[in-house]
């Protein structure tokens, strides 16, 4: 037996009136019992019974640290019943940050039976284009992120993107198609207006391309939907533009500078006991995403 198991022992003997009642009790013999008594006297270097054929008294020492333990013990199952109803009735305010895609396509479609297993969970859903900064965001989970987190974030890829370019075919019938990274400098460049810098196209891990853009967008959707007017040629990543692409609202061009295998991640700060409202919408979320 450990410490809490001694302590229990003697709260056993003093509650029931003796040796052999707190025996029957715990299920162990009389001798086990005033063994861990005797442990727990040693322990402690003071005397917590006296004890004689008849009767069973606390000492003052032991009366005070009967008094003490029975409010700890006590504080101590309250702590572990609210634990037992929290994780049977998982509740509670969960801060979610994602950029718009993730939000439209991924999140608001799977909150219905979410809130339906969880109706207790609140959600407080923020659809931040910009990249969030880690170290200063309150969120609980931060969806979407494409680059490495600080070291007190737990990180899991949700999947693996392409930067792609593409253009509406109304576009390029109308401006020709660039064959040659060179050639986006004869044509319209859709850029998002917090990429920095906002005139470099990262055209391969080690390679960056220099133009002058002739739009700016705060907003990766909107950059799609302006692509698919004919405003020019974004860049887009992959998932992004899957759907306009396979309906032939827009084309990919420049295959050959498409930037490959880029991560987008699910950040969530690293606690040393997941929150149990955390957990089961990462992984009600993870189910529905693979």
């Amino acid at each position: 037996m450990g410490k809490y198991e001694s302590i229990q022992t003697f709260l056993t003997i003093v509650d029931s009136g003796g040796f052999a009642a707190a025996g029957k009790q715990l299920g162990v013999s009389t001798a086990a019992v005033s063994r861990q008594l005797a442990l727990l006297e040693k322990n402690l270097g003071i005397t917590l019974l006296r004890r004689n054929t008849r009767q069973l008294q606390l000492t003052p020492a032991g009366e005070f640290y009967y008094q003490r333990v029975r409010s700890g013990i006590e504080e101590l199952k309250d702590a572990e019943r609210a634990l037992i109803s929290a994780q049977e009735e998982i509740s509670g305010d969960l801060h979610i940050i994602a950029n718009r895609y993730f939000a439209l396509h991924w999140i608001i479609p799977a909150l219905p039976e979410f809130n339906h297993l969880y109706p207790k969970i609140k959600i407080n859903l923020d659809i931040a284009e910009q990249q969030p900064d880690l170290l200063e965001t309150e969120g609980d989970i931060i969806i979407g992120v494409s680059v490495e987190g600080p070291a007190d974030y737990v990180r899991r890829r949700l999947l693996t993107t392409n930067y792609i370019f593409c253009a509406s075919e109304a576009y390029l019938q109308r401006m020709g198609t660039p064959m040659r990274a060179t050639d986006l400098h004869g044509h319209r460049f859709l850029q998002h207006s917090m990429r920095r810098p906002d005139n470099v196209i990262y055209l391969t891990k080690e390679e960056a391309f220099t133009l002058q853009p002739a739009m700016y967008l705060n907003d990766s959707m909107a950059l799609c939907h302006a692509a698919i007017a004919g405003l020019g040629i974004a860049y887009l990543h992959d998932y992004m533009v899957k759907e306009a692409i396979e309906k032939g609202k827009l084309k990919e061009v420049l295959p050959a500078y498409s930037l490959k295998q880029k991560p987008v991640y699910l950040y969530r700060r690293q606690d040393r006991y997941l929150q149990p409202k955390i957990r089961c919408f990462i992984d009600y979320l993870i189910r529905d995403v693979t």
